[in-house]
C-alpha cells in the first residue's frame, strides 16, 4: 500500500523522489532504507549555511 508521500508524489506527475540526509546521519538512513529507498550517492558534509547541520 502507498504511504502519503508516495501519494503526493504520483499526483504530481513524478516517479521519483529524493531525500537527504548527511552521510554519518545513520539512524535517519537506516529508516529511509527500511522505507525501500535506495541510496544513489553520497556527501559527507553539507556547503553553506543554510539548514541544521
Amino acid at each position: 500500500m502507498p504511504s502519503e508521500a508516495q501519494r503526493r508524489i504520483a499526483s504530481a506527475g513524478r516517479a521519483l523522489c529524493r531525500l537527504d540526509c548527511l552521510a554519518g546521519n545513520a539512524k535517519l538512513r537506516t529508516y529511509y532504507e527500511a522505507a525501500g529507498y535506495t541510496v544513489v550517492g553520497e556527501q559527507v558534509s553539507k556547503a553553506g549555511n543554510a539548514g541544521s547541520t
